[in-house]
Parts: structure tokens; C-alpha cells; sequence
């Protein structure tokens, strides 16, 4: 077993290369440390916020009151807007149009619902 000097290393070559010593970082500590924390905490504040912001604006309803042969039903778990035009329609209505108007009704960017949910059903013979 051959032992090597730790700041020499003899390569495979017959070359001899100095291997220089790792250097520790000093461990940050007093207002150098205590800045980056609160810079980063700041900085994480506001991106949560902004977050917030903006879920909030993607998931608000129409406020509107419901207008004369409109209802107002609450979604319940497993309910689809293809499942709720159904139940709202004659046989010889189509379903896409249904969802059409309940989409445009309640300001919905997609059809996607969750239960909970308040939708304002339009009457369609008006």
C-alpha cells in the first residue's frame, strides 16, 4: 500500500501536481446573514401575495341577481356543466348551446366548476 502526501499527488503520468487545500467558506453570521434573511423573506411575501391576487381573480362569480325564469343551483360533488345543461333542456335543445349561455351567464373563463359552487341556470325560452 503506498501513502501519498496530501498536498502532492503523483498521476498516472509520473507527473507531480500540487493539490491545493479546500477552503471553507466562513459561515454567514451578523448583518451580512441578517440581510439576506430579510430579503428573502420580503421577497417571498410578495410572490405569496401576488399568488393570492391573482387565484382570487381567477375563481370570482357574477354577483348579478338572477333575472325573472333564471335559477341559482349550488354544485354539488361529481356535477359537470355537460350533466347541469342537461337537466335544463328540452329534448330538442342542444347542450353545448345550454352551456354556452350558463358559461357566459356566471363569467366562467372555462367549464370547469367545483362543488359549492353557485351557477345562475338562464332560461332559454326568453
Amino acid at each position: 500500500m503506498m501513502m501519498t502526501n496530501l498536498s502532492t499527488y503523483k498521476s498516472i503520468y509520473n507527473d507531480t501536481v500540487k493539490i491545493e487545500p479546500v477552503k471553507q467558506k466562513k459561515v454567514l453570521s451578523g448583518k451580512g446573514f441578517y440581510k439576506k434573511v430579510v430579503m428573502s423573506t420580503v421577497i417571498l411575501m410578495i410572490l405569496f401575495t401576488c399568488f393570492k391576487l391573482i387565484g382570487t381573480n381567477a375563481t370570482t362569480n357574477s354577483s348579478a341577481e338572477p333575472q325573472a325564469g333564471e335559477q341559482i343551483i349550488v354544485v354539488q360533488s361529481g356535477d359537470t356543466l355537460w350533466s347541469i345543461a342537461k337537466q335544463y333542456i328540452d329534448e330538442s335543445d342542444d347542450v353545448r348551446y345550454m352551456i354556452f349561455k350558463i358559461q357566459s351567464r356566471n363569467v366562467l373563463q372555462s367549464s370547469h366548476i367545483v362543488p359549492g359552487q353557485k351557477l345562475i341556470i338562464p332560461n332559454l325560452k326568453s
